[in-house]
C-alpha cells in the first residue's frame, strides 16, 4: 500500500510501484519509476525518466532533472540534481 501526501501530482505515464511514500506536494513527471519502499519528502520535483530505486530515501524539497537515478540506499537532505547517475 502506498502512502501518498496532499497535492501530489503523478503524471499518468509514471510507474510507482506498491510501498512507496510521496510526501506533500510532490511532482512525479512522465516516464518516471518509483521502486518499492522508496521514500520522497515533501515539496520534490522529479522530471520525465528519473528512477528512485528500491529503499532509497530522498528528502524534502530534492529536484532532480530528466533521466537521473539513485540506486542503492541513499539518504539526501534537499538536493538538486540533474542528468546525474549515481551507484
Amino acid at each position: 500500500m502506498n502512502l501518498i501526501g496532499e497535492n501530489v501530482k503523478i503524471h499518468h505515464l509514471a510507474y510507482v510501484e506498491d510501498g512507496v511514500e510521496i510526501g506533500d506536494n510532490t511532482k512525479i513527471g512522465p516516464f518516471c519509476i518509483i521502486r518499492k519502499g522508496a521514500k520522497i519528502g515533501k515539496n520534490c520535483s522529479f522530471t520525465a525518466y528519473c528512477e528512485i530505486r528500491e529503499n532509497v530515501v530522498v528528502g524534502d524539497g530534492t529536484t532532480m532533472g530528466s533521466r537521473c537515478t539513485f540506486q542503492q540506499t541513499l539518504q539526501l537532505e534537499k538536493i538538486v540534481l540533474s542528468n546525474i547517475h549515481l551507484c
